[in-house]
């Protein structure tokens, strides 16, 4: 697609779609500006193929999606990290558990040896 500048009725200028590249008999009008100059360098713009348009240039809603994909990410980190910890205090206890028999299983033995002793001084 290529663009003119026209001059409108109101003495403003007007960037419009070549009539060769319309699909409509009716003019298309891109933007309206105050001086031809303004109109001329939106025309270069838009008739430039390799002209950057602000590809750093974000809309609204590409923000609002970066900001929820971010908040997204956070909370599975946040999910992440309490597992972990769950499962850091579940290990911890486990191991509590495992000493706390580990301790009695010795007691019964020891009081069992004792009683053996015991008998045998008798």
């Amino acid at each position: 697609m290529k663009w003119e500048v026209r001059e409108m009725s109101d003495d403003r200028w007007g960037v419009y779609l070549q009539q060769r590249y319309c699909k409509t008999d009716e003019p298309v009008c891109y933007c309206v500006g105050i001086t031809k100059d303004g109109a001329q360098r939106r025309v270069d713009r838009l008739n430039n193929p390799v002209y950057d348009f602000g590809l750093n240039y974000v809309t609204v809603k590409q923000a609002r999606e970066t900001a929820r994909k971010k908040k997204q990410e956070e909370r599975e980190a946040e999910k992440k990290r309490k597992a972990e910890e769950r499962e850091a205090i579940r290990k911890k206890k486990q191991e509590e558990r495992e000493a706390e028999k580990k301790r009695k299983a010795e007691e019964r033995a020891e009081k069992k040896r004792l009683r053996e002793e015991a008998k045998k001084k008798k």
